[in-house]
């Protein structure tokens, strides 16, 4: 759950600077998206590693697979 966490904070991370920042992306548009797109991909990054974690979790208590991790 740590390395969920800490990935899940570097996405927020970039969320926040971008909001934060006044012009919006207007003077450095590139940036802007690039540094969404970083975001975007450390918010999947941890979604994808708390999913690994709770099917690991549901195959060591021998609960069945749920229909979308078949």
């Amino acid at each position: 759950m740590a390395k969920t966490s800490a990935i899940q904070r570097r996405a927020q991370f970039y969320v926040d600077f971008l909001v934060s920042e006044k012009s919006m992306g207007f003077h450095a548009d590139q940036y802007s998206v690039k540094s969404l797109a970083e975001a975007i991909n450390f918010c999947r990054e941890g979604q994808l590693s708390l999913r690994k974690k709770l099917s690991v979790s549901r195959a060591a208590i021998g609960a069945p697979p749920r229909s979308s991790e078949q």
